[in-house]
């Protein structure tokens, strides 16, 4: 084989925004790619079907041949129910942008308090929901803030301790 021929790619990761300006990128994108996972990083977060579904029928309105993939916000307002509405009306993915560290992102759930959200993390995964995080750390172990080219890695990185118990990432 000497050539590989991607017809229809798949935007797995993209930020249409909503409004003229939605009018404006969702036509370059859907030119090359049929579908896209929405990542809105909208100023009002998408944390729960209803808000997911004005989202998607605004995108639709825009160009009704485009397929959105659409995502909700894990916020510090996210529970179960909500998860599992949003799957049960076929919203598949949930979001993972930790608070402040991207744009619209005041209402995220802080690396350091993941652990909280475990019973919404439990029900994404019981149901097969994608967990799609965004792992940026804005602060060092010690409290400091980062520079941004090293919050990813800091973020791989981070352990999180509650009630003597130690939490470390692992990817299965």
């Amino acid at each position: 084989m000497n050539e590989i021929v991607i017809r229809r790619p798949d935007d797995m990761h993209f930020h249409p925004r909503s409004g003229r300006m939605l009018q404006l990128v969702l036509p370059y994108t859907s030119r090359i790619f049929p579908r896209g996972v929405v990542m809105g990083n909208l100023p009002k977060p998408v944390v729960t079907a209803d808000d997911a579904e004005v989202y998607q029928q605004e995108i639709l309105g825009v160009d009704p041949e485009f397929t959105p993939i659409m995502t909700i916000m894990l916020t510090k307002r996210t529970t179960p129910q909500i998860v599992a509405e949003a799957f049960q009306r076929s919203f598949r993915v949930l979001k993972y942008i930790p608070n402040n560290v991207s744009t619209n992102s005041e209402e995220g759930v802080a690396l350091t308090e993941l652990r909280d959200y475990y019973p919404v993390l439990s029900m994404a995964q019981k149901l097969g929901m994608i967990f799609s995080g965004h792992w940026e750390s804005p602060f060092d172990s010690r409290g400091n803030q980062m520079p941004e080219i090293n919050r990813e890695d800091e973020a791989i990185q981070v352990r999180i301790f509650k009630g003597g118990q130690r939490l470390s990432w692992r990817v299965s």
